[in-house]
């Protein structure tokens, strides 16, 4: 399952042609491509499209696809579930890409509504609990715990039987 934001300019004439190394820059990010295994081949892009990711809390990585420039027509997409600090990444990418843009609309197409840049900035804590209703509950969510954290609760599941 992803999030994913479909970003179109707005200006008529002269669509604005995003490049990948500039935008990643910016933001602070690093991107690359995957090969045909699946192995992030850093700094190159494909046909439009990349990779991005911060160096300093990677995640699962938040997909551009700029094969659609010349039409005006981005999208960009994170994986779920993924990490808070991935989601505050892609609302700093589609801040940077309405910036240059200028005037664009942000669809998300999962939730079928118009996002601007200021709500996803601000709507980051929504976009978590987002995250989390979407996973499927076949699966065990667990968040970033310390050693300690951990520590406790495996006793309290001991506690409660479910460990030997």
């Amino acid at each position: 399952m992803a999030f994913t934001l479909q970003i179109r300019q707005k200006k008529l004439f002269g669509k604005t042609v995003l490049d990948i190394p500039s935008l990643a820059h910016a933001c602070g990010f690093c991107y690359g491509s995957n090969n045909d295994f699946y192995i992030l081949q850093e700094n190159e892009q494909a046909n439009g499209t990349a990779v991005f990711y911060h160096p300093e809390h990677i995640g699962r990585g938040i997909f551009f696809d700029g094969s659609r420039a010349r039409e005006g027509y981005y999208e960009i997409s994170y994986n779920i579930p993924t990490t808070r600090a991935e989601i505050t990444d892609f609302a700093r990418l589609a801040g940077e890409i309405e910036k240059r843009l200028g005037k664009a609309e942000m669809y998300c197409v999962e939730e079928e509504r118009v996002f601007t840049g200021r709500e996803l900035e601000q709507g980051i804590e929504e976009l978590n609990r987002y995250d989390v209703q979407k996973f499927d509950a076949d699966h065990i969510l667990i968040p970033p715990m310390t050693k300690e954290d951990l520590e406790n609760l495996a006793e309290k599941l001991r506690g409660k039987g479910r460990f030997a």
